[in-house]
């Protein structure tokens, strides 16, 4: 006999014996026992059972706030450029042609055009720098995952040991 197995007296005829292994499908045998019959072996076969569910994919690390953040004032940077740009230019053309053709025009009024131009200018580079700060950022940064930690018990000569292990 095989280790597990046991004996059993059984009347002659035909049996049905049903058989459950916990977290599997029942198997149902059938046997017919002769008169005079004695050490039957009769062999099971259960099916393997089920493959544990595999887990759950990690989900994509979540892009970094800051990224969308620094992107956006690099956005909102071009804009008030291009509106400097705008005011600059709209301004400077119409000193040149009101008061551009007999150079009559304020050097307060001319600094006040080029203030504007240069602080578009200005501006812009911030806008762009930002963008591609923002954009990087939200490209090719990685946060690392969280640390896990294990908290171990353990026997040991003198009673119990308490581990900490720890991924970082």
């Amino acid at each position: 006999m095989t280790p597990g197995a046991a004996a059993a007296p059984v009347d002659p005829g035909a049996h049905t014996a049903r058989f459950k292994r916990p977290g599997g499908p029942e198997i149902e045998a059938r046997v017919a026992v002769q008169a005079g019959e004695k050490d039957r072996v009769v062999v099971l076969r259960f099916p393997p059972p089920p493959a544990p569910p595999a887990p759950p994919a990690e989900a994509p690390a979540p892009r970094p706030v800051i990224g969308w953040v620094i992107g956006g004032v690099g956005l909102a940077a071009l804009t008030a450029s291009a509106g400097l740009w705008l005011s600059g230019t709209l301004g400077e053309s119409h000193l040149r042609s009101t008061c551009g053709v007999s150079h009559s025009c304020s050097q307060a009024d001319v600094d006040a055009a080029r203030r504007k131009l240069v602080a578009g200018d200005i501006i812009a580079g911030i806008g762009i720098a930002a963008v591609v700060t923002g954009g990087a950022l939200l490209l090719f940064y990685k946060p690392s995952p969280k640390p896990r930690v294990a908290l171990t018990l353990s026997p040991s000569p003198w009673g119990a040991s308490l581990g900490l292990a720890a991924r970082f």
